[in-house]
């Protein structure tokens, strides 16, 4: 018998540990339980010294580093852009036409994907 995943929260206090700007409903979908909200982490985009980025793999994690990228550098042919998840792709969208996604793997499981590529 498969369980709703929803039904292992019932009854249960869940604290839902997030950046300051979100880009899932999570928040929506959890507040018919007893949800407490902390923000432990904001995206704040530096302006930086640009410098010239070549031929290297580039892995965006959110949609605010692809905006903070953007902010920051030109995107030059001989990279490789990689976006983990569909709301990072279609901001990276925005940008790029070409990039690859990744939408269940962890940055390291990327990273060790993309090293068995070379």
């Amino acid at each position: 018998m498969v369980l709703n995943s929803f039904e292992l929260l019932k009854n249960k206090n869940i604290l839902y540990p997030r950046a300051k700007k979100v880009s899932s409903n999570i928040s929506t979908i959890l507040k018919s339980f007893d949800l407490i909200e902390v923000i432990v982490y904001q995206t704040i985009c530096k302006k930086i010294e640009q410098k010239e980025i070549k031929n290297s793999k580039i892995i965006f994690s959110s949609p605010s580093t692809v905006e903070c990228f953007f902010k920051n550098f030109s995107f030059d042919s001989s990279n490789v852009a990689i976006s983990i998840g569909k709301k990072t792709s279609n901001s990276l969208k925005k940008y790029l036409n070409d990039f690859k996604e990744y939408e269940y793997l962890t940055i390291q499981e990327i990273i060790e994907l993309e090293k068995s590529f070379l």
